[in-house]
């Protein structure tokens, strides 16, 4: 069957369609419904918005959460991995594109775990972006052998603010072993997320 990459308009907090896409200063991409209903959990948790936005343009669907302390954000789905035109690559650029925004936020499942610094359901931020998938394929003895000369050198550093801002968050007191077994490792990352936007808003009320 062919697989889509846009929501249903399932009903949320906040429910309704509106006309117009809000430019947004964060960008929410998930890969699958666990990601997606965790960001919803998470929003509803905060109160804020979930509604439903189609661009006039791609006629994609959007999940607009609202502003965030002082930040927009808005959501939307990604196929699982970076390839095609349906990949994460190619939807961050066209959603930045017309959505104006200048951050975009993955929010998911580690599935590499440095265990002599990391522990199950530790919440990672990640400060660069290694292009894993940049590779050589030469032929030795006429067969095919994939290389990564450049997976070293090559890392593009992500947003400072974004990742200062989510360094100064802490993840919700929890059980970290049961959250793992309920699956909530990406609940707590999009909590962690959410509520360090939040954060920020309220220290920037307090300090006005």
């Amino acid at each position: 069957m062919p697989h889509s990459n846009q929501d249903p308009a399932a009903p949320g907090v906040h429910d309704g369609v509106a006309p117009a896409l809000p430019n947004a200063d964060y960008l929410v991409l998930y890969a699958n419904d666990a990601e997606r209903d965790a960001l919803r959990t998470a929003a509803a948790e905060l109160k804020l918005g979930w509604r439903t936005i189609r661009s006039p343009a791609t006629q994609r669907s959007y999940r607009d959460l609202g502003t965030v302390g002082y930040s927009q954000v808005l959501a939307t789905r990604t196929a699982m991995g970076p390839h095609f035109h349906a990949g994460s690559s190619a939807t961050a650029l066209t959603c930045m594109a017309e959505t104006g925004a200048s951050t975009v936020v993955l929010v998911g499942m580690a599935y590499g775990v440095d265990r002599a610094r990391q522990s199950g359901g530790d919440v990672i931020v990640a400060t660069h972006l290694v292009t894993y998938d940049d590779r050589d394929v030469v032929s030795v003895d006429g067969r095919p052998r994939v290389t990564y000369p450049r997976l070293a050198t090559q890392r593009h550093p992500a947003r400072e603010a974004a990742v200062e801002l989510l360094r100064r968050a802490s993840p919700p007191p929890e059980d970290v072993d049961a959250a793992v077994l309920k699956g909530q490792a990406c609940l707590n990352a999009a909590r962690v997320f959410l509520r360090a936007l939040r954060f920020e808003g309220e220290l920037g009320v307090a300090d006005d």
